[in-house]
């Protein structure tokens, strides 16, 4: 199965948080859900990403290169978007131009 883009997205999280429970909650998401995605990755990639501590998570070695990796998938991705949106309005053929006070010319 491929590796989905949320799971990413719920892996910096929890890096970033620091502990499964707060990126849960900054998720809007339930805990053990989140706990079973990072599971499932971990399990997809063939190795463990985090290591679980009683107060919160630690980013395994090996978990830091893939994260770095999911950084970048991740803003490959929000460019992509981006792009497609930029694209879509030029195909729409709308250019819009604003002036502050009288255009030029007049």
């Amino acid at each position: 199965m491929p590796i989905r883009s949320t799971h990413l997205r719920y892996l910096v999280a929890v890096a970033d948080a620091g502990q499964i429970t707060r990126a849960a909650a900054s998720l809007e998401i339930a805990q053990p859900a989140l706990s079973q995605a990072i599971a499932s990755l971990e399990s997809e990639v063939g190795f463990p990403l985090l290591e679980r501590h009683p107060r919160g998570v630690a980013i395994t070695p090996a978990g830091e290169m893939f994260l770095r990796k999911a950084r970048e998938a991740l803003a490959a991705e929000a460019e992509a978007m981006q792009t497609a949106q930029w694209l879509a309005r030029g195909a729409k053929g709308t250019i819009e131009f604003g002036f502050v006070g009288a255009p030029p010319g007049l």
